[in-house]
């Protein structure tokens, strides 16, 4: 069995059993080999746990043959599949980085975060080879020979690429032998986001991190073995990866996966019969869009419904219930880097509707003021996470990360919250510049860049307004060149290969001038009582 160091951090000292995540599938494929693991119903595909294990010690085994060894770096561009599963469990197996992208995003976009991480290789889903194919011809630092393609159509020939399943041919299913020591701050998995700078940083998360992270979701989220639970949100992100897949995995649950609009899913739900649902607070408003949902659709089957990626309203929780009340709806809190830090206890979803939750039972918070002490109960301030679940830093970004984690090891949020007098923690505002649409961050600085390039303008703020069906929209409020006359329409085109389709303002204002405070920032406060309830077109 492989050793296991233990964690120091301040005068704490962790203990992780030895059994961390490369170990979990051998684990299940002895003790419930046959037992479902992942379902994939979009494209008919089911992996046991022996299959996936099997599968990912096929790969981990090729991926050593090919010459990648620890501390290499491995992406993907995937949707959500099974593979995605077991390729994160074969980069664990061999201490090879795992680092899934956003394939959202323009290849422009994509560039930077490929360049940035310099993957030995990548492996990418079909539908968006292409985009790959625009990366190599651009200049990226791939070759395309270190490029596998996830279900190559037979008939393309404009790919310059091999089939993934080429890449596991000629290799054993046997566990991985290699000479390494299992160090739980080895780096297990990159996994981007972007500051308030609009600059994209890429977490370094790790072996510990994972870990605790995933005890803690099974204690707090109430995950066990008899969990089936429905995947509607991208792998990509922490909230599908490590607070959805990864722990249900551990615990040797079920993990459905399925595209779709609302009705699909709900459908879904009760087909299935799924017991558990994590996803993102837009799904809650989309529900009450459905005229007589709850007649529509009985959910008798469903137990749990935990909302996040952006502050759930009490209102919204409180009106959920009332038209479901045999199911528990809660909500949940975290970053990319904490993954989820704040779980609202079942009990109290009604009771303290509106909440994030109090800290889990791996990690610590405070809530503190601009000199770093804790604020009273009702007070705001900014929230920290501490505890063995924070991550290790950004990569290659040593004055970020010391930004990031003070000295006793609290990572800053940036977050603005209040904390009542039993603990529970209430969201003011996320990182007040950053707009959350549909639970995914845009950055205003990001967007503003590519505006700002406009021939016609001038000066460019963004800021987000409410908007009844993703929480939140951006809008741009755009100083002309001249008192040129701005359109939406050309906005949004010369934006189109810029940025990825969900960052792009679909509404514009003109203004005079933009609002600056005594800092030379832009006053953005000042621009949301401005523009806030209503915008021009």
């Amino acid at each position: 069995m492989a050793k296991v160091k233990a964690y120091v951090r301040g005068n704490e000292t962790y203990y992780p059993f030895a059994y961390p995540v490369q170990m979990w599938t051998g684990k299940w494929a002895k003790k419930r080999p046959d037992n479902f693991a992942l379902v994939d119903l979009d494209r008919g595909k089911i992996y046991t746990y022996k299959e996936l294990h099997i599968r990912s010690n096929i790969l981990a085994n090729s991926l050593l043959a090919k010459g990648l060894k620890k501390g290499d770096v491995v992406s993907v561009i995937l949707g959500n599949c099974v593979e995605f599963m077991e390729i994160y469990f074969a980069c664990a197996k061999i201490g090879v980085i795992f680092t899934p992208l956003n394939y959202r995003l323009t290849p422009r976009e994509l560039k930077y975060q490929v360049d940035f991480t310099e993957p030995a290789l990548v492996i990418v889903g079909e539908e968006f080879a292409h985009n790959v194919v625009s990366l190599i011809n651009s200049g990226i630092n791939l070759a395309k020979e270190h490029v596998y393609c996830l279900r190559l159509p037979q008939s393309e020939d404009s790919l310059p690429f091999q089939d993934y399943e080429v890449l596991l041919r000629g290799s054993n299913s046997e566990d991985p032998k290699f000479d390494w020591n299992i160090d739980m701050e080895d780096i297990q998995v990159i996994m981007f986001t972007s500051g308030t700078t609009g600059r994209a940083k890429a977490c370094m998360l790790s072996y510990r991190k994972t870990f605790y992270n995933t005890i803690n979701d099974v204690m707090d989220d109430y995950y066990t073995p008899f969990s089936k639970i429905l995947l509607s949100v991208p792998l990509y992100h922490s909230h599908g990866l490590n607070i959805i897949a990864v722990p249900i995995l551990y615990i040797g649950g079920i993990t459905v996966m399925k595209r779709g609009g609302i009705e699909e899913l709900l459908e879904t739900i009760e087909k299935e019969q799924i017991n558990a649902w994590s996803g993102i607070t837009v799904f809650g408003r989309m529900m009450l869009m459905v005229p007589e949902v709850e007649k529509k659709y009985k959910l008798e089957c469903l137990q749990s419904l935990q909302l996040g990626g952006e502050p759930v309203p009490g209102h919204l929780v409180k009106t959920l219930q009332q038209k479901w009340p045999h199911i528990v709806i809660a909500s949940l809190f975290g970053t990319t880097e904490t993954s989820q830090a704040l779980a609202l206890p079942f009990q109290d979803a009604v009771r303290k509707a509106g909440s994030a939750g109090k800290a889990m039972f791996y990690d610590d918070i405070r809530v503190v003021d601009e000199n770093n002490n804790d604020v009273r109960p009702g007070e705001i301030g900014e929230l920290l996470i501490g505890g063995p679940i924070v991550f290790s830093g950004y990569w290659k970004d040593p004055e970020a990360t010391k930004e990031a984690i003070d000295e006793e090891g609290y990572f800053h949020t940036g977050d603005l919250v209040r904390m009542d007098e039993e603990g529970y923690i209430y969201v003011v505002e996320r990182e007040k510049d950053v707009v959350i649409s549909g639970g995914e961050n845009i950055y205003p600085a990001e967007v503003e860049e590519i505006i700002s390039q406009h021939p016609k303008v001038k000066e460019v703020a963004v800021i987000g307004v409410p908007d009844e069906r993703w929480g939140e929209r951006p809008i741009a409020i755009i100083v002309s060149q001249g008192g040129q006359a701005v359109n939406i329409e050309e906005i949004r085109q010369f934006c189109q290969d810029k940025l990825a389709e969900f960052k792009i303002p679909d509404r514009i204002a003109l203004a005079d001038s933009i609002p600056y405070s005594g800092s030379l920032k832009v006053a953005r406060w000042q621009l949301k009582a401005k523009y806030g309830g209503g915008i021009a077109k």
